[in-house]
């Protein structure tokens, strides 16, 4: 054999590529376009949060009382501060024995078992239904009875049904 031969001829051989992916048909630069395409959509969600966070949010509250309802308005400046103006605690009316009430929650008055929230449900009434109160049953001393941070009623609806209902949900109709 020559010596030719065994040698390589820098001629007819090309050196192997330094940088194989740098070629035309690499996704490499696909790659480098996602990239930004998320830091960006990552920037302009980051910059909605934040301004969605410094507006103010008015919160409107009604609770019946004898004769209507209270409203009270509250604002907030931020999602997490605290209300600028602190609304005085209003509590339903004291209801008797032989009144008439209206449901004036939405969708409607849940008449219960017992007076709590884990009793079951007998049945829900519309608003604008309309209820005796009854006096309390053998379990309760007075009215109102105070359970799950609520106040309960013992009420006859105009079908005969006779359970209890928050009193938030009520208030004496108008005439």
């Amino acid at each position: 054999m020559a010596q030719s031969e065994l040698q390589p001829n820098p001629q007819t051989e090309t050196p192997p590529d330094p940088k194989p992916e740098a070629k035309a048909g690499s996704p490499r630069w696909l790659i480098w376009l996602l990239v930004l395409v998320l830091a960006i959509a990552i920037t302009l969600l980051y910059r909605n949060f934040d301004n969605l966070a410094t507006k103010s949010t008015t919160i409107v509250a009604a609770t019946p009382e004898a004769g209507g309802m209270s409203v009270v308005t509250t604002t907030l400046e931020a999602a997490n501060a605290a209300p600028t103006a602190t609304p005085e605690p209003t509590t339903p009316p004291v209801l008797k024995a032989g009144q008439q009430v209206a449901a004036i929650a939405t969708p409607g008055v849940r008449l219960y078992a017992d007076a709590h929230l884990s009793a079951p449900i007998m049945d829900v009434y519309a608003t604008g239904a309309l209820f005796t109160v009854m006096e309390p049953s053998g379990d309760y001393n007075g009215y109102p009875v105070e359970n799950d941070n609520r106040q309960w009623y013992r009420l006859r609806s105009a079908d005969g049904l006779v359970g209890w209902a928050d009193a938030a949900a009520l208030a004496t109709p108008t005439q």
